[in-house]
C-alpha cells in the first residue's frame, strides 16, 4: 500500500477530529451525552447543531477517498469553510430553537468556540497523545473542571489558548503563567499536576498519582495560610524511574511533584521531591526508548525538596524527614527520550511528519552554606534532531511537481529556566523552508520557493515567496523572495474558524539586474530588509571602457534604539579607462565622493527648522540683511533670526 502523502495525512486528521460530531447525531441518546460533556442539558436534538452533521459527512466522504487529488483537496477546504461558517452561525441561533433547559444567551456566547475547541483537543489527546499532553503542560491546551450551576451540569471545559498560541515561541513562560495563574494566589497547581501525569503516561513512563506521606505533608505545609489548604494538596505525582526490590542492594529511584500552599509572605508554588534508596548508576534505561540519569553528592533517604515559588530564589533542603539538614547539596536529574529511531510527534513515520531525534528533560539544584551560601536551580527541555518532513507521496501530483521527492527542514532548540538567568530559549523563534525549484517558463525561471512562519506580536504570519530569474539575453534579472503574505490572527469569529485570515502582497527582498549591451556593461542590486527597515543598493556600469561608474548606498529608517529617524550613506566613484594626464607628472585615474547624514526624527527639530526657514525668507524679502555681512556671515545675527543662525 502506497504511503499517504501530505494531503492524505491532513485529510485523515480532519476526518478523525470531526468524527465525534457524526457519532453524536446518530441517536438522541448519543446527542444528549455529547451535549452533557459540553455542559448542556437536553433530551432532544437541537436542529442548528444536528444540522452540522451533513457538512461533516460531506467532509468524511472526501476524506475516505483513495488517492486524493488536488481537486479533492480544494473540495475538502470548501466543505471545511462551510462547516466553520455554520459553526459561527450558531452564535445567532433563533429563539425557540433551544430547549427550555438552556440559557440562550450563554449558548450563543459560548457554544460555537466551545465545540470547535472540544473537537480539536479530543483529537490531539486521543490521536496524538504525546503532542497533546505536551501542549497541555505548556498551557496551550487547557482543561478546567467546572462545577454544576443552575441548569448546567458539571463538565470539563476544553479550551485552546488561541490568543497565546502565537506567543508560544517568543514567550513560552507567558503562556504557562496565563494557563496556570503562576504568580497568583489562585495558582492552579493541581491542574498542572494532572497535566504532568498525563504527559508522563503518554510517554510510557511509570507514573503514579499518589498521596504525600504524613511527614512530607507536615514539612510542605509549614507556615501555610489555612484558607489555602485543600484536600488536593495531599496529592503528589511520582515518576518511578527504578523499582528493584529484589536487587542487591535494593534500589528505588524516582521524582515527585506536589503543590506548595501559600504562606503569609509567599505565593503558592511547586515542590519537587526526588528520592533515592540504595545506589544507582549515572544513567540507566527505563524502556527501549527512554533512559534516565541521576547524580547526587549525598544520601537522600532523609528527604530532599526543591521549593519553587514565584519571584523567589529556589530553596533546596535535605534531611527534613529525619531532622538533619545537610550543609551542601548537589543534585541533577535527567530524562532522555529517543535514541536510535526518531520520535514522530505528528503524522506517520512513512509520510509527512514532525519528528524529533531525542527529547531531553534535565533539572538540577545546588545549595551551599558558609561564605558561599545560597541556592540555585535549573530545568530545561531540549529537542535534538527535530525535523519537519513534507512527503509528496504517490497522490500529491501538484506537490510532486514543485517539491520533487519532498522537502525537509531540520531544527533544534532548548527551552529552559534558571534561577539566576531566568527563562531562556535557544534556537529560532520561527520556521523557514527553502525549496529548490528550477522551473523554466520560457525566459522566466522559478529558481526557488520559500515558506516562512515567524510568530510575532500575537499573530502568525505565513509567507509564500519565490525567487524568479529572467533572461532576455541583453538584460538579465533576478527578483528575490516576491510572493504573498498571509496573517493568522486569533479571533473567535474569524473567517477561518478560530483565526482571522488576511492575505496580501509580499514585496521582494531584492532585485538584481545585469546588462551586457556591447557599449554598456554592468549591473546593480537593490535590497530591502523589512524587519530592520533598511534599504541598500550597489551599481557598477562601464561605458565603452571609457569610464566606469560605481555607487553604493545604504539607508536606515529606524535608529538602533527603535526610534524613528534615518541614516544615509552614499559612496560614488568614476574611474577612467585611460588616465588623464595632468601637469608635473600627475595623472587623474578617477574621482569620487561620499555623502552621509544622520537625523533622528524629532518633531521639535522639524518645527524649529520650519520656523527658521520662514524667518529667513521673511528677512530676505525685506532686504533686512546688511551689506557688510558678506565679510563673515557666521558672525552676524539678524534680530529676526534665532541666535546662532546664519542670515
Amino acid at each position: 500500500m502506497a504511503e499517504p502523502g501530505t494531503l492524505q495525512s491532513f485529510a485523515i486528521a480532519v476526518g478523525e477530529a470531526l468524527r465525534p460530531l457524526v457519532r453524536a447525531t446518530e441517536s438522541v441518546t448519543e446527542f444528549s451525552g455529547f451535549m452533557r460533556r459540553l455542559g448542556w442539558e437536553t433530551t432532544q436534538f437541537i436542529a442548528p447543531v444536528s444540522n452540522l452533521a451533513p457538512l461533516v459527512k460531506a467532509v468524511d466522504e472526501v476524506v475516505t477517498r483513495e488517492g486524493l487529488t488536488e481537486s479533492d483537496g480544494v473540495q475538502l477546504l470548501g466543505h471545511l469553510a462551510e462547516f466553520f461558517a455554520a459553526l459561527r452561525a450558531l452564535a445567532s441561533v433563533g429563539s425557540g430553537q433551544l430547549p427550555s433547559t438552556m440559557d440562550e444567551t450563554a449558548f450563543k456566547r459560548e457554544f460555537p468556540s466551545q465545540l470547535r475547541d472540544y473537537l480539536i483537543i479530543e483529537y490531539l489527546l486521543s490521536g496524538q497523545p504525546r503532542l497533546g499532553r505536551l501542549l497541555e503542560v505548556l498551557g496551550v491546551l487547557r482543561l478546567q473542571k467546572v462545577a454544576a450551576a443552575g441548569n448546567r451540569p458539571a463538565f470539563v471545559r476544553r479550551q485552546v489558548a488561541w490568543a497565546d498560541l502565537a506567543s508560544l515561541l517568543d514567550d513560552p513562560g507567558g503562556v504557562f503563567r496565563n494557563a496556570y495563574r503562576w504568580g497568583d494566589d489562585a495558582f492552579e497547581g493541581v491542574r498542572l499536576l494532572e497535566a504532568t501525569y498525563g504527559l508522563a503516561d503518554a510517554c510510557g513512563l511509570g507514573v503514579q498519582y499518589g498521596v504525600l506521606s504524613a511527614n512530607e505533608r507536615t514539612y510542605l505545609k509549614a507556615g501555610a495560610v489555612t484558607s489555602d489548604l485543600y484536600p488536593t494538596d495531599k496529592r503528589i505525582v511520582r515518576w518511578e524511574f527504578i523499582n528493584e526490590p529484589s536487587s542487591t542492594p535494593k534500589l528505588f529511584v524516582g521524582l515527585g511533584v506536589a503543590r506548595l500552599p501559600k504562606t503569609a509572605t509567599e505565593k503558592p508554588g511547586l515542590a519537587i521531591l526526588p528520592y533515592l534508596h540504595g545506589s544507582a548508576a549515572t544513567e540507566f534505561p527505563l524502556t527501549d526508548a527512554v533512559s534516565a540519569s541521576f547524580k547526587a553528592n549525598f544520601d537522600i533517604a532523609g528527604g530532599v525538596a526543591l521549593r519553587l515559588r514565584p519571584n523567589k530564589v529556589p530553596s533546596l533542603e535535605h534531611g527534613f524527614l529525619d531532622g538533619s539538614l545537610a550543609a551542601d547539596v548537589d543534585i541533577a536529574i535527567g530524562l532522555l527520550v529517543g535514541r536510535d529511531q526518531p520520535i514522530v510527534l505528528i503524522g506517520q513515520p512513512s509520510s509527512s511528519r514532525l519528528q524529533v531525534g531525542s527529547l531531553a528533560l534535565r533539572g538540577g539544584a545546588r545549595a551551599r552554606t558558609g561564605s558561599n551560601s545560597g541556592s540555585s536551580a535549573f530545568v530545561e527541555l531540549e529537542l535534538t534532531g527535530a525535523a519537519l518532513v513534507i512527503s509528496t507521496g504517490s497522490a500529491d501530483g501538484f506537490l510532486k511537481k514543485i517539491l520533487g521527492d519532498g522537502a525537509r527542514v531540520d531544527f533544534s532548540g532548548t527551552l529552559g529556566w534558571d534561577s539566576d538567568q531566568g527563562l531562556y530559549f535557544t534556537g529560532s523563534s520561527g520556521l523557514e523552508i527553502q525549496i529548490p525549484a528550477h522551473i523554466s517558463l520560457g525566459p522566466v525561471e522559478i529558481q526557488s520557493a520559500t515558506v516562512a512562519i515567524k510568530p510575532r506580536n500575537g499573530a502568525i504570519p505565513l509567507e509564500l515567496t519565490a525567487t524568479i530569474g529572467v533572461d532576455l539575453t541583453v538584460i538579465k534579472g533576478v527578483v528575490e523572495n516576491i510572493g504573498i503574505a498571509a496573517k493568522l490572527t486569533p479571533q473567535d469569529d474569524g473567517n477561518l474558524g478560530p483565526f482571522q485570515f488576511d492575505l496580501g502582497f509580499r514585496p521582494p527582498n531584492g532585485i538584481a539586474v545585469v546588462v551586457d549591451a556591447g557599449l554598456v556593461k554592468g549591473g546593480g542590486y537593490l535590497f530591502f530588509d523589512k524587519e530592520r527597515e533598511e534599504y541598500g543598493g550597489a551599481l557598477e556600469l562601464t561605458i565603452s571602457e571609457i569610464v566606469s561608474v560605481k555607487a553604493i548606498g545604504l539607508l536606515t529608517t529606524r535608529m538602533p534604539n527603535g526610534a524613528k529617524g534615518f541614516s544615509l550613506l552614499v559612496i560614488m566613484t568614476a574611474e577612467f579607462g585611460t588616465p588623464i594626464q595632468l601637469s608635473f607628472g600627475f595623472v587623474l585615474i578617477g574621482v569620487g565622493g561620499l555623502a552621509a547624514n544622520y537625523l533622528p526624527s524629532r518633531r521639535g527639530n522639524i518645527r524649529r527648522g520650519a520656523v527658521l526657514k520662514a524667518r529667513l525668507e521673511h528677512a530676505a524679502d525685506h532686504h533686512a540683511v546688511p551689506r557688510h555681512t558678506h565679510r563673515d556671515p557666521r558672525r552676524h545675527h539678524h534680530p529676526r533670526c534665532p541666535r546662532g543662525c546664519a542670515a
